[in-house]
This record gives structure tokens, C-alpha cells and sequence, in this order.
């Protein structure tokens, strides 16, 4: 899980810079709202997307390196089970709970307002108040905001509410929830929303007078009060960059072909994702490496399952499981007080070489060390696995060869 995480934010950065350096400046709004949600939401399906014709690309390798397990004379020291999961669940409750708190703001001003109801918009007129910012078909309007501006807040506001920007900030508040440790949910959320307000500034001074709407926007230092999933008319921070946009000339039309930029970058996305390599082999080591007839884990359909990664249901968390079941095996099957007794010192690596077969059984072993005791003691403990479910390709089972590197370190 948290390396399908990795890979989405890393999507999502290279879809960010392509954003910030050719298309923020422009004022193809619309185009830009839609490359923000669509890029957002691809990087969460690219990790799944292989393409068999660009694993040729890269050529692949034939063995699969598992996570080193490090032992020490005084315990064997596992990979941890990594706490992810609940941090992640952790923090998606806070999140929810910060959520509804701002939930909960907002219906206290509803329902502290009163009601003018029109057709297809309602306004809540908030008491002693100079709030101005739309939600859905609600617009909240303090009643002391001068009744000369409320017909331009009303107009911008009302472009928010035809225009469902509502829904853009709802998906990306909803992001923010699940992915609450990803900084780049929070800056697309504010991309949109500055997009937002250049929307509907550019549909109001369509039908009024430019240079006094500057003026209003200048002239106004009005109380605001946060809700991340709701468009803001008087937004301090943005009012400044609002001017700016409107005062710039047009995007010529021939720019609309900077978002050809969205091609390379899906491009080495994919290759990416259908050429990962899963191996980062010792050199040394891997001229030495005998390939049997397993093939490449980029190439199957199901990996190996370890007794107790049933419930995984994804490539990653299946690998990422076995992975782990494997380094506690061998933390507690390894002897470590023989190998200590050999008189060795510093840290010493050892590679076990081993093939899961198509009836899930450990064969082939190979293993490369500095003493031969130490490589019995391995291949020992890894005879010792249980029995697996086989990986499969094409509804049978096949063959998968991994390599597993043990560090052993000794004092000097």
C-alpha cells in the first residue's frame, strides 16, 4: 500500500511542475480545471496500468530481490510490520473529524441566517456580519456588506454555483481526507481555487465595467473565516493574483497546445509503471546468477502468497507481504549463535538463491558467502518455509526465482 502511495504522488508532482511551468500563466481556465482534476485523479489509476508492448523497452529482469534482513549476535532483527496501515487510518479519522468540524461552522451560519430563496440559488443573508462566499446552490452574504457591491459578489458568486465548482473543492476536500500525508493534495486544491475565482471574475467583467470591479476588490479588507471546500469572494491572499488575471491579455489560441505537455508525461508514466524494475542486484552478484525458466514478476498475473497474505488483493501488497513473511522467517529460524561462533567480524553479507516452484515448494538453492557454515545455516532456514501458492501466468502455475540478502553483522 504505501509504495502504490509513492508511486501516486510522484505522478502527481510530474503532472504539478507540467502544470506550473506551461499552463498556470494561461488563461485557458476552463482547460486548466479540467488538467487538474483529470491529472489528479490518473495518478491514482497509472500504478495499475501495465502495457506488455512497452516492457520491451526496458529489458527485464528474471529475479526478484527481496528486502535484506538484518541479524545481529543479540537478536535477530527483522523487517518491521510496518505501522502504515494504521497511521493511515489514523489519520483519515482526524481528517473526517476536522471535516466535519468545518461542516458543522457551516451550518451554524445557515442556520443562524435568513432566507432569500430564488429559483435555482438560495442566499443566506448572515447576520453582523461581511462574509461573502458560495457553497452548492447557497450564497452567504453578510448583511453589512454595502448594498452598491452585492450586485458584482452576487454575479461572481453565481458563476461558482452554475459553474459546480463546489463539487471540484468536495472531490479534492475528500482527498484530503484519504490522503491526508500527500502535500500535493493541498496545493492541487489550491490551484483549483484560484482557478475558481479567475472563472468567475472573467464571466462577471464580461457584463460590467473592469476598472471598477478592480476597485471593489482593492478598496475591500472584509472578515473571512476559512472553509477550505467553498469559493470566497474577499480571500486576502488571492485578491492580488485575481487583478493580475484579469488584467492580463488573452492566451492566443496556438497555446492551447502547451497541454500536449499531458502526452509525454502519461508517456513516462506508463513506461514507468509497465517497465518497473523490481530488482536492485549487487553487481557483483549478478553476474554470477544462473536464470532458470522463472520469469519476470512484471509478467505475472498473481505472486507467490505466503501463508497469512490471503487477504492481499493487489500485485503490490501480495509482494509486500511476502516480503515481510519471509524476513520474519528467517529472523527466527536463522541460528545466529553458530554463525557467531565462526569467528568472523564486521558485516557479512550473505545471498540465498531460491526458486518457489509451480507447486509452491522451495527448490533450487543457491547461496553465495564469506564461510560455508554460514551458507548451510541459510539454506537451512530457508528449507524451512512453509508451502506456497505458486505464482500464476495465464491460469497456471509458474515458476518465480528470487535472491534474499542477509546482512550478519558481528563486532569488530
Amino acid at each position: 500500500m504505501m509504495v502504490y502511495f509513492i508511486k501516486v504522488v510522484a505522478f502527481q508532482l510530474l503532472f504539478l511542475l507540467g502544470y506550473d511551468l506551461f499552463l498556470k500563466k494561461e488563461t485557458f481556465f476552463n482547460w486548466n480545471r479540467m488538467y487538474l482534476i483529470f491529472s489528479s485523479l490518473i495518478s491514482f489509476v497509472l500504478p495499475f496500468i501495465k502495457i506488455e508492448g512497452f516492457q520491451n523497452i526496458v529489458p527485464q529482469e528474471y529475479i526478484i530481490l527481496l528486502p535484506e534482513v538484518v541479524l545481529t549476535p543479540q537478536k535477530a532483527v527483522e523487517t518491521i510490520e510496518p505501522t502504515w496501515n494504521w497511521l493511515l487510518i489514523i489519520g483519515i479519522v482526524v481528517s473526517s473529524l476536522l471535516f466535519i468540524y468545518k461542516i458543522t461552522q457551516l451550518l451554524k451560519l445557515r442556520f443562524k441566517g435568513h432566507f432569500v430563496k430564488h429559483e435555482n440559488y438560495t442566499i443566506v443573508i448572515i447576520p453582523k456580519s461581511s462574509l461573502a462566499f458560495s457553497i452548492f446552490r447557497y450564497v452567504f452574504i453578510g448583511e453589512d456588506i454595502d448594498e452598491a457591491k452585492l450586485e458584482d459578489i452576487l454575479s461572481h458568486e453565481l458563476v461558482h454555483i452554475r459553474e459546480k465548482h463546489s463539487l471540484d473543492l468536495l472531490y479534492f476536500e475528500l482527498l484530503r481526507i484519504l490522503c491526508w500525508f500527500n502535500p500535493l493534495v493541498y496545493i492541487y486544491q489550491k490551484r483549483i481555487s484560484e482557478l475558481h475565482e479567475y472563472i468567475a471574475d472573467d464571466r462577471v467583467v464580461q457584463h460590467t465595467n473592469k476598472s471598477n470591479y478592480y476597485e471593489k476588490l482593492l478598496a475591500e479588507v472584509f472578515q473571512t473565516q476559512q472553509f477550505s471546500f467553498t469559493n470566497q469572494f474577499f480571500k486576502h491572499s488571492l485578491i492580488k493574483k485575481r487583478i493580475s488575471m484579469l488584467s492580463k491579455q488573452k492566451s492566443r489560441e496556438i497555446l492551447k497546445l502547451k497541454y500536449l505537455v499531458l502526452v509525454p508525461l502519461l508517456f513516462l508514466s506508463l513506461i514507468y509503471t509497465s517497465c518497473e524494475d523490481s530488482t536492485a542486484e549487487d553487481t557483483e552478484y549478478e553476474s554470477e546468477v544462473i536464470e532458470k525458466e522463472a520469469i519476470s514478476i512484471q509478467q505475472i498475473d498473481k505472486a507467490p502468497i505466503f501463508p497469512g497474505c490471503e487477504s492481499e488483493t493487489t500485485l503490490e501488497d501480495l509482494k509486500s507481504c511476502f516480503s515481510q513473511k519471509i524476513a520474519m522467517h528467517v529472523s527466527q529460524n536463522f541460528d545466529v549463535k553458530s554463525a557467531e561462533a565462526l569467528g568472523l567480524s564486521g558485516t557479512q553479507k550473505i545471498y540465498v538463491q531460491f526458486v518457489v516452484d509451480e507447486n509452491g515448494a522451495i527448490s533450487e538453492l543457491k547461496t553465495r558467502s564469506p564461510h560455508p557454515s554460514l551458507s548451510a545455516e541459510a539454506e537451512r532456514a530457508i528449507k524451512t518455509l512453509p508451502k506456497l501458492l505458486p505464482a500464476m501466468k495465464n491460469g497456471k502455475p509458474v515458476k518465480l526465482q528470487y535472491v534474499l540478502p542477509i546482512a550478519f553483522k558481528l563486532a569488530e
